[in-house]
């Protein structure tokens, strides 16, 4: 992350849904862990009162986007 300029921990993806509603997600393998750094960023958003997501594949992501978008 430091080489791209962006902060060490933040999540992969920031998402801005139609409704309005904004989600920080973070993509990981079945077998991923975060990192110290993630979960110290993990808290922030949270304390923010923003949700915050662990991903472990596409068909979780979809369900997720479609159901917070209700």
């Amino acid at each position: 992350a430091k080489s791209t300029g962006l902060t060490s921990g933040v999540s992969d993806t920031i998402v801005i849904l139609p409704n309005s509603k904004i989600i920080f997600v973070e993509f990981k393998t079945q077998t991923g862990n975060q990192s110290e750094k993630q979960k110290e960023f993990e808290n922030r958003v949270k304390e923010h009162g923003y949700e915050y997501y662990i991903i472990r594949s596409v068909e979780e992501f979809k369900k997720i986007i479609l159901y917070l978008q209700l």
